[in-house]
């Protein structure tokens, strides 16, 4: 059930056949919880940022261009910092600048890397390090993340298009331009609550809600007053029941901590809103109506 702003969306949808998803986007409500000290991987900034489910690790990678610190990809634990293993993204043919992005495939549980940042490299990594597969080029893919189902979603970093890619070639499979944002995408990761997708909005430090039918986004979420530094890149990603957000953001003080967001709940859109209402309303108009002529 998705997070709501009161319980009456929870009784309306007891009486009538809502829409789930997009048509329920809304922002999210964050809160700081605390800022995890991962000073100590060395990383020049967070590339990407991926959690497993399974192990309830979050994968994090160096990244921006030529002034890589270490070209790793790290496994952490969120709660500490601690590192749990780590491979060198080199692994992948070409792949020397840092990965800009990271999607775990929720089958395999492998890892697809991409940079875009200075060279156009990706590939898919086991998680101890070995290489599965290169791809021709990253389809300047500056965000990556795997739905639920296990569609592999890319979004350009200099225009924020929504890729659905091919995870056995790499191939871009279908393209669709943002609707409702213009500018540069970091970031992505698909909300375990709603089931939506949210990137990061480079321009405005906001969270994106997009339908991945239309590439419409829905709601729009400022994350600026939780920021350590506001410069790209950035990694963010859902732990598996949504109710954490871990979050890095930019160079220096941004690759020192990492951010963790409480993800309280999310405000539905006025309209959205309303809509449901008057459903509600001629529902329980008709089903008064029926009662008096029976």
């Amino acid at each position: 059930m998705r997070r709501s702003a009161g319980g009456w969306v929870v009784a309306i949808c007891t009486l009538v056949v809502c829409p789930l998803g997009s048509a329920l986007g809304g922002a999210l409500d964050l809160s700081l919880d605390s800022v995890v000290d991962i000073s100590g991987l060395g990383f020049n900034s967070v590339g990407g940022a991926a959690f497993d489910n399974t192990t309830g690790r979050l994968w994090l990678s160096d990244s921006t261009g030529t002034a890589i610190a270490t070209n790793l990809v790290v496994e952490i634990d969120p709660t500490t910092g601690a590192v749990v293993s780590s491979f060198d993204a080199s692994i992948v043919p070409n792949l020397n600048s840092g990965a800009d992005a990271i999607a775990i495939d929720p089958a395999s549980k492998n890892l697809f890397l991409f940079s875009s940042f200075g060279e156009s490299a990706a590939g898919e990594v086991t998680q101890s390090g070995s290489l599965v597969q290169g791809f021709a080029g990253s389809n300047d893919a500056g965000a990556a993340t795997f739905s639920p189902g296990g569609t592999l979603y890319t979004l350009r970093q200099d225009n924020g298009e929504l890729q659905r890619i091919d995870p056995t070639t790499g191939a871009v499979l279908s393209a669709m331009p943002l609707v409702g944002y213009a500018g540069r995408i970091s970031a992505a990761d698909f909300d375990p609550v709603s089931g939506n997708l949210f990137a990061y909005g480079d321009a405005t430090d906001e969270l994106l809600e997009i339908d991945v039918n239309t590439a419409t986004v829905l709601s729009t979420t400022d994350v600026s007053g939780f920021l350590l530094a506001s410069a790209f890149p950035t990694g963010f990603a859902f732990n598996a029941d949504g109710s954490k957000l871990f979050l890095g953001r930019g160079t220096g003080a941004g690759a020192a901590g990492l951010i963790v967001l409480n993800v309280a709940q999310t405000v539905a859109p006025e309209p959205a809103s309303a809509t449901l209402y008057a459903i509600f309303a001629a529902t329980m108009m008709a089903a008064i109506v029926l009662r008096r002529r029976a």
